[in-house]
């Protein structure tokens, strides 16, 4: 697809690798200083079909906070007590640990679903020990653990290996936008919801959609548009509308080429607010995840120069680019993997890997990236190198360790054309998916979105 519109959009500015889930779940572990004396710990598991493995990351968790708890030098703790089958009401393994003479019970449980794995439980402090406390323990709740985090390549990993995508496992749904001619999107949570929000910038309108889907192929929560008329336009736009959005400190930092300024887009009180900003990248430069981008004077692409949030030159993209995509790719034992991909003005897309790259020619102007399968790997979703109204393709490709790039999954023939695509978790179940607008043809027509799981 020849460039009509460039898009970024992320759920969070990534200049540095966030922590991976294990570490999320590590972290909760950390012990109080208040704990002294005598210390048990166990921790339930309910996994289903995974249960060995997870009884494997329960360990692994038991044994971290054991390790953190043997640093207090007043704390004595010689095993993890193991769980039992019959502690299902709350307080039996406090009440067990009590009758045999410990100070403190971390009662803890460990649920792991497909999406998720979810850590919680109390922290209970005796106030009797020994048989009296068959009768009457009297324990006191002193802390609570409770952390939910996202399935990850590494926990992934550890708990069943990746299930490699496949052209049989993508599952693909189509959903009517509000309107049509968007720019940018970005997804993320910007209103308190608890689900995300999609944020669609078009050329003269902003307009934010709930990510409540409904069966019938129809978006059914979105909110009044705020019209950009009033705001100062840019004295010589290119012939084609480009632009980036992203999610910072839950709301959006966007850009277009047909404006003088950046806006910052926000949900309060279930209203839209947009308001003109030269932060965080000044009055010439456009937001991206990992920074700030410029564009060539008056063309429809970027230059390869990339400045951080801190103001300093990072490592230039591969090329200049009509459109980018930038993550950190979590990897099987725990590490994050930098990772960008461009389509240059020629449509030739480079993704580099690291320090490796790997290219495609003949590729479109939309472009998105994540790991769909958590295996370490990631997968792209571009479209046809077509002209514009000449109908287009969506297509999802996987970057092999060996630098070459293989088509997972194509479409049938689109009669719209895809301009911008993006990667973000729209329906807040901790992962990602690829998203791709499709612009039609017919002017009395909305546009279409496409989510790519």
């Amino acid at each position: 697809m020849i460039l009509l519109a460039v898009l970024v959009g992320v759920a969070a500015a990534q200049d540095a690798p966030p922590p991976s889930s294990l570490a999320l779940l590590f972290e909760q572990l950390r012990p109080p200083e208040t704990v002294c004396g005598e210390v048990a710990v166990t921790i339930r598991t309910e996994c289903g079909s995974a249960s060995t493995a997870c009884d494997v990351l329960a360990a692994r968790l038991g044994a971290h906070l054991a390790n953190g708890l043997r640093q207090q030098s007043c704390v004595r703790l010689s095993d993890v007590v193991p769980s039992r089958s019959s502690w299902h009401d709350i307080g039996a393994a406090a009440r067990w640990a009590t009758v045999h003479g410990y100070d403190w019970t971390y009662d803890l449980r460990l649920e792991i679903s497909e999406r998720a794995a979810v850590l919680a439980g109390p922290l209970y402090q005796a106030q009797r020990r020994g048989w009296a406390a068959a009768f009457d323990p009297g324990i006191l709740e002193r802390r609570r653990v409770s952390v939910r985090v996202p399935i990850d390549a590494e926990l992934q990993h550890l708990l069943a290996g990746p299930s490699i995508v496949t052209n049989e496992s993508i599952q693909v749904d189509r959903f009517s936008l509000p309107s049509r001619g968007y720019v940018a999107l970005a997804v993320g949570d910007v209103g308190g919801t608890p689900l995300p929000e999609l944020v669609l910038i078009g050329g003269n309108h902003v307009q934010a959609v709930y990510a409540h889907f409904h069966p019938s192929a129809s978006i059914t929560a979105t909110l009044d548009p705020v019209s950009l008329s009033s705001l100062p336009r840019s004295s010589a736009p290119p012939t084609r509308a480009i632009g980036t959005a992203v999610v910072l400190e839950r709301s959006v930092t966007a850009r277009t080429s047909e404006l003088a300024t950046s806006v910052r887009v926000h949900i309060e009180d279930d209203t839209l607010h947009v308001t003109s900003t030269n932060e965080p990248c000044g009055v010439d430069r456009y937001a991206m995840a990992d920074g700030c981008i410029a564009p060539v004077v008056g063309r429809d692409s970027f230059t390869p120069a990339v400045v951080g949030w801190d103001g300093q030159p990072r490592s230039p993209a591969p090329s200049g680019f009509y459109s980018r995509a930038f993550a950190w790719i979590r990897q099987p034992d725990g590490s994050a993997q930098r990772t960008e991909a461009v389509v240059s003005p020629r449509g030739r897309l480079v993704v580099r890997v690291g320090d490796r790259d790997a290219g495609l020619t003949d590729v479109g102007a939309a472009l998105a990236m994540t790991d769909l399968d958590l295996d370490g790997t990631v997968e792209l979703l571009v479209s046809d190198n077509a002209l514009v109204g000449a109908g287009d393709h969506l297509r999802v490709l996987r970057v092999r360790p060996n630098n070459t790039i293989v088509e997972v999954w194509t479409s049938d023939a689109l009669t719209g054309s895809v301009f911008l695509a993006a990667a973000g978790d729209i329906d807040g179940d901790g992962r990602q998916e690829l998203l791709a607008v499709e612009e039609p043809t017919d002017p009395d027509e909305p546009a279409t979105l496409w989510v790519i799981r």
